[in-house]
């Protein structure tokens, strides 16, 4: 839509792309669209790929990164959905 058209063409002005990040940081999950630029190492993915970027103690300032293709619409929905019925369960202690 027109807004995320617009934040694309804003990071595009920065020689920046758009990327879905979830960080974990002391017990605390977060998700969000940022602006990458070349030096973080979201920027390069492409198409189907995933990628996690391991910060940590010993993985500072350049990160452990795995990255490769992800499963497909269909499987990653299935396990998608399969987390969140999960993390629901351990909510309401079903």
């Amino acid at each position: 839509d027109d807004y995320f058209k617009q934040l694309s063409l804003e990071a595009a002005k920065e020689d920046k792309v758009l990327r879905y990040v979830g960080e974990i940081d002391n017990g605390h999950c977060k998700v969000r669209i940022a602006a990458v630029d070349p030096n973080d190492p979201m920027f390069k993915i492409k198409d189907g790929e995933n990628a996690l970027a391991f910060y940590s103690r010993y993985y500072q300032p350049i990160p452990l990164v795995l990255r490769g293709y992800g499963a497909g619409t269909e499987v990653t929905a299935a396990g998608v959905f399969a987390d969140l019925m999960r993390t629901l369960g351990w909510k309401l202690g079903v």
